[in-house]
């Protein structure tokens, strides 16, 4: 009874919270014939609505009881789920909360709610790679440095789960999310292995996930990591080329699709997109082969296949080095950028400038303590080139700010991918971004470059 009124509690407080045409003296009074588990608790979870609906069943958004905290509360439709399916997702699924790497989204519990199985994860800010597709299509192809950025993340998360043998099933671009600052989530583990061939017969969104399926999962063999690969291989191919290597259009039926994933190659990269990198290029044909055994045998073949995939964006290729050491170079270059940046001022004041945070870069592909520190001096080299643009005022908390700039950066043995993000502060949205290569051994420049991306950011004509 306790934490039913502590939901509720939480139900009125947010109608306090909103518009004041939607306020209430109390707790809300749940309508008749609406959706019966608004205002419920499962487990220790408040829910307090629905975030999305499909097929493998209902997302809600929920409030830990015990932390305050928001989270998302996937219930899954038990129509198709036979005894065996059933204990398979909850063997899968605890398998899943073990999981620990930071691009994959965290299982924080698994439960059941009369008889339907649900997950519990946290709620990510951020867009899915969907959404960053359809943007990229209305705008402008996806840099190349984010689109390896994404590739190398998603990698090393497929890797880690390989190892614990755990298999995704349905890895496609609405089951990954991009973080404001550039880390990839990777959603779903556990959930896809009961959805299978029924659901190629479905009408809500069926060809969306088809259009990832290997070879062996359209026939309904059994299927191992190598299916993944095959998904990662799509999903790459797709980020390249701006389409899905083996659609042809939205009127395409079911069948044609699945004949073409196991009976045509899809069309060349380097026609759809002839600035592809070579090394990506025959990183999608390995993975999209028809024969398992043809494909990469797991997913560290990737993740270094990608790792020569960042070094080919360096036209002078030097021997490898010690992460740490790189690490250490990163920093010197930060280093820099500070020192010549300390005497610079914005000349407006805030009332005159745009009131702009900056956020913590993401960084991956160094040590623990190299990440936290090379995050930290990234803010700081952000911050103090923003001073430097005219129009813009760098704010901090509790003060407001009407856009972030943040950083995300990826590193393989010889140079940095940084892909810098200007933000609006109240929804997210992407307003501009840039990418920025910081080269092991050439620190000289820096400033001047960096500086010159953020003016770019913030031109005098906006």
């Amino acid at each position: 009874m306790g934490t039913l009124i502590a939901c509720l509690h939480f139900r009125w407080g947010e109608n306090m919270r909103g518009d004041r045409a939607h306020a209430q003296e109390g707790p809300p009074a749940w309508k008749p014939g609406g959706d019966p588990l608004l205002g419920s608790v499962l487990s220790r979870y408040c829910v307090l609505g629905l975030l999305g609906r499909g097929g493998m069943g209902v997302v809600y958004r929920a409030r830990d009881t015990q932390t305050g905290q928001e989270v998302a509360l996937k219930l899954l439709a038990t129509g198709r789920m036979s005894a065996g399916d059933s204990e398979r997702f909850r063997r899968e699924a605890r398998a899943a909360v073990s999981l620990d790497h930071p691009n994959i989204a965290k299982v924080l519990e698994v439960g059941e709610h009369e008889g339907r199985p649900f997950l519990v994860l946290p709620l990510y800010e951020g867009e899915t790679l969907k959404k960053r597709l359809d943007r990229a299509e209305e705008v402008a192809p996806m840099p190349v440095a984010e689109i390896v950025s994404i590739a190398a993340q998603l990698a090393s998360a497929l890797e880690t789960a390989h190892s614990a043998g755990i298999i995704h099933r349905d890895l496609k671009p609405a089951n990954l999310i991009l973080t404001r600052g550039g880390r990839v989530k990777l959603l779903d583990f556990g959930l896809a292995f009961w959805e299978g061939s029924t659901r190629l017969t479905d009408s809500d969104g069926a060809v969306g996930t088809v259009a990832y399926m290997a070879p062996e999962q359209l026939r309904g063999e059994e299927v191992d990591a190598r299916a993944d690969l095959w998904a990662f291989g799509a999903v790459l191919y797709e980020m390249l080329a701006g389409r899905s290597p083996f659609t042809r259009g939205p009127q395409e039926s079911l069948q044609d699709l699945m004949l073409t994933i196991l009976e045509k190659e899809p069309p060349a990269l380097a026609e759809l997109r002839p600035e592809t990198p070579p090394v990506l290029a025959a990183i999608v044909a390995r993975c999209l082969q028809k024969d398992p055994a043809a494909r990469f045998a797991n997913a560290g073949e990737i993740v270094e296949a990608l790792r020569g995939a960042a070094v080919l964006a360096d036209p002078h290729p030097r021997p490898d080095r010690q992460s740490s050491g790189m690490g250490l170079w990163i920093l010197l270059f930060v280093g820099v950028l500070l020192v010549l940046g300390l005497a610079v001022s914005n000349q407006l004041g805030p009332k005159d400038a745009i009131q702009v945070r900056v956020a913590h870069p993401e960084v991956q592909g160094l040590p623990e303590a190299e990440t936290r520190r090379l995050s930290d001096n990234l803010k700081r080299a952000l911050e103090q080139a923003l001073r430097d643009v005219e129009g813009v005022a760098v704010t901090a908390p509790p003060q407001p700010a009407k856009e972030t700039v943040t950083a995300s950066a990826y590193c393989g043995p010889r140079i940095c991918q940084v892909i810098l993000h200007r933000l609006d502060a109240k929804d997210n949205r992407e307003l501009w971004t840039e990418t920025l290569q910081l080269p092991v051994d050439e620190p000289a420049d820096l400033s001047i470059e960096m500086g010159r991306r953020m003016r770019r950011a913030y031109p005098p004509s906006r």
